[in-house]
């Protein structure tokens, strides 16, 4: 890797890419679209936005759709993946900007609309010029009732400009030469293909090569979950993987000891603070039952969370997704 240069402003206008990776979402991607590049088509700001589209299925099936929204004003651009996985996803669309000289690299879910607004504050976070990696907030839309269980989702609120030790690609710009062959020549890890955290895997590795990630307040995005998401089995394989994740990717970084010494204590703890709760949740539920409820799925998230540790230790690994959750 090369030496990392401080972040700063640019004397010209940054050309932007905002990359969008999908698989048999043709709904989700529609809004997504329509999102972007009606609030790109309406900002007067300087800066040039793109839009790249990256199909990740065995056979395409909406190229023709997504080539149809190209425009001068706001160009969009269809890449083609076929070899299945979200990290090869995410590369070729960094190759497709890369490949239209994009200064800046914007990832954006499928399942995620930009609110009103969002290209102005991206592109003012892209002009401050004092980090490599912006990220802002995502709101959660559910598509279907909420279960008691489940207390209103919140999104995560920070005060502007906090610096961050990773970030996800649900909302989030990267500068291009983070990617770049002549800058840190970073990549998303395709061994993680199905398995999730690719994403915060980059990012940690972008951080320890120097790199600052900010948080821009303003640079907000929905994010819709369909019903399949609002069931308790998918929150608590969601917290397994997460530990699952977190320890594959520590022994990755810094070798089984480290991984060890950093969190089998954290396993412990999360699993004696779930127990607690389970336990206190029993002696609530008759007295509300609501607040018992939730107590009790907290406290077997933290336990599934444990038991994902533990098994990110022994090497197991969890593909949840091989399979497409909406639509």
């Amino acid at each position: 890797m090369t030496a990392n240069p401080q972040p700063g402003p640019r004397a010209d206008a940054p050309r932007i890419a905002v990359t969008v990776c999908t698989r048999e979402r043709p709904t989700m991607l529609q809004a997504c679209l329509a999102s972007i590049i009606g609030d790109a088509a309406g900002d007067r700001g300087s800066g040039a936005v793109l839009i790249v589209v990256v199909e990740n299925d065995v056979e395409p099936s909406c190229a023709a759709a997504v080539r149809a929204l190209d425009t001068d004003a706001v160009p969009v651009v269809y890449v083609h993946e076929p070899r299945l996985g979200i990290p090869q996803a995410r590369n070729a669309a960094v190759a497709a900007a890369l490949a239209r000289d994009a200064d800046w690299i914007v990832f954006v879910d499928d399942d995620e609309t930009v609110l009103p607004g969002w290209t102005a504050a991206l592109k003012a976070a892209v002009a401050r010029g004092t980090a490599d990696v912006y990220t802002g907030p995502v709101e959660i839309v559910l598509a279907a009732s909420r279960p008691d269980w489940m207390p209103p989702p919140k999104a995560k609120r920070r005060r502007d400009g906090t610096a961050l030790g990773t970030a996800a690609t649900n909302n989030t710009a990267a500068a291009a030469r983070l990617f770049r062959p002549d800058g840190l020549a970073l990549s998303f890890d395709e061994r993680l293909r199905f398995t999730g955290g690719s994403d915060d895997d980059l990012f940690r590795r972008a951080v320890a090569a120097g790199v600052r990630i900010e948080w821009a307040a303003a640079m907000a995005v929905c994010e819709t979950w369909p019903a399949a998401r609002l069931t308790l089995s998918f929150h608590l394989d969601r917290a397994r993987r997460v530990g699952e994740n977190n320890m594959r990717a520590m022994r990755r970084r810094r070798g089984l000891p480290a991984a060890c010494l950093r969190y089998l204590p954290k396993a412990i703890g999360r699993a004696a603070h779930g127990g607690l709760e389970v336990v206190i949740s029993v002696l609530m539920r008759p007295i509300h039952a609501v607040r018992g409820l939730r107590l009790q799925v907290s406290g077997r998230r933290r336990i599934a969370y444990a038991v994902g540790i533990i098994r990110g230790l022994a090497g197991k690994t969890s593909a949840p997704y091989r399979d497409v959750v909406g639509k």
